[in-house]
């Protein structure tokens, strides 16, 4: 029998598995849950599944419908929803297990923005994870006087919130720093690769089998603006600012397809956000990694050759991205290319956008 983790303390444990030096493997198991200790040893369950990852004060736990929830200020019990196929749990080891990664985003969705179910949605689909950088609080502690923004970042340093409505998440932060010029070691949190957890179709086959499944209904309208095979946050950020629909504050661009493969004269060829409409392959170019001129070479190659296939290349960069304004420039230009005009008729769409932008990218966030 095992401790069965959910909510936030899930989601933490998972992004520690990948983290440097750790497992870096996802396992599946059956099991049965067991009834959490009372008052007296939770401090001891508490250090079991902190061993996992778990940083929050307060630990959730999953338990039988039919047992007594334990009432301790550290532990939250919630009442375990049984799938209606059957549950394949996360084994984090330590006799804790988590549930499985389908069931887990469904059951987290209530405590989300919309916004941000989109980010955990691109993360549990994609070839990344976000995690804490350790370097962080060391530069922080170096500075002698921080400055107004830092104090804010400092403040929730442990945490890893910045300006978050859902006090102990962590989905708003993605490793890319907040001072284009500033040191790596200021990221607040980095993203590192792994394999994808799971895909959009089998995320949407848990939640319409089981409504039942307390957040299915509000998985479902998310999962239809999230793609699988996201390489970065910032590339899941990019296919969100472009396919919500114009009333969210988006750019209806799509359908696309994330880190697609297309044969080229030299071997395969990958697009970042392609475009289905229009053949448009849309990459993000961080200024960190493409300004080098044999990279600069090698893009400009590239282009051409996507070209030769039929194939428009945009590029957006983080300046770009990350200001609305820009990024409405350079939307006109994928219209353009596109042949599909955009066709904005809500009167205060700028303010619908600055919102969407207001939660992608908070005050003071990466």
């Amino acid at each position: 029998m095992d401790i069965c983790i959910c909510d936030i303390t899930e989601l933490e444990c998972l992004r520690a598995m990948f983290a440097p030096n750790a497992a870096g493997t996802l396992f599946r198991k059956e099991t049965q849950l067991s009834i959490p200790p009372g008052a007296r040893y939770a401090s001891a369950l508490a250090a079991r599944v902190r061993t996992c990852g778990a940083t929050s004060r307060r630990l959730h736990v999953a338990v039988p419908p039919d047992s007594r929830r334990v009432r301790h200020d550290d532990i939250a019990c919630h009442k375990y929803i049984a799938p209606r196929e059957g549950e394949q749990f996360v084994d984090f080891g330590s006799g804790v297990a988590g549930l499985s990664i389908e069931h887990f985003y469904a059951s987290i969705c209530p405590r989300l923005t919309f916004v941000q179910r989109l980010q955990l949605g691109f993360e549990l689909c994609g070839w990344y994870t976000i995690i804490p950088n350790p370097e962080y609080e060391n530069e922080a502690e170096q500075r002698t006087v921080p400055p107004a923004s830092d104090s804010h970042r400092l403040a929730d340093s442990k945490a890893g919130i910045i300006n978050n409505p859902v006090s102990d998440a962590q989905i708003n932060q993605h490793g890319e720093n907040s001072a284009q010029n500033s040191s790596p070691t200021a990221f607040k949190t980095v993203s590192i690769e792994r394999a994808p957890l799971t895909t959009v179709s089998k995320l949407i086959a848990f939640a319409k089998s089981n409504p039942h499944i307390r957040g299915a209904g509000l998985a479902l309208k998310a999962l239809r603006f999230v793609a699988d095979n996201a390489r970065s946050p910032q590339e899941a950020k990019l296919a969100i600012a472009m396919t919500l629909p114009y009333r969210m504050g988006g750019y209806n661009r799509g359908p696309l397809l994330m880190d697609y493969l297309v044969e080229g004269v030299d071997g395969m060829r990958r697009c970042d956000c392609f475009l289905l409409e229009g053949k448009v392959d849309v990459e993000y170019g961080s200024t960190q990694h493409h300004g080098t001129a044999q990279t600069m070479q090698e893009d400009s190659r590239r282009a051409n050759e996507l070209a030769a296939l039929g194939i428009s290349v945009v590029n957006i960069t983080r300046k770009e991205l990350r200001d609305p304004h820009l990024f409405h420039i350079a939307m006109k230009h994928l219209a353009r290319i596109q042949n599909r005009p955009l066709r904005i008729r809500i009167a205060d769409f700028a303010d619908r956008r600055d919102k969407l932008w207001s939660q992608l990218f908070p005050p003071f966030s990466a």
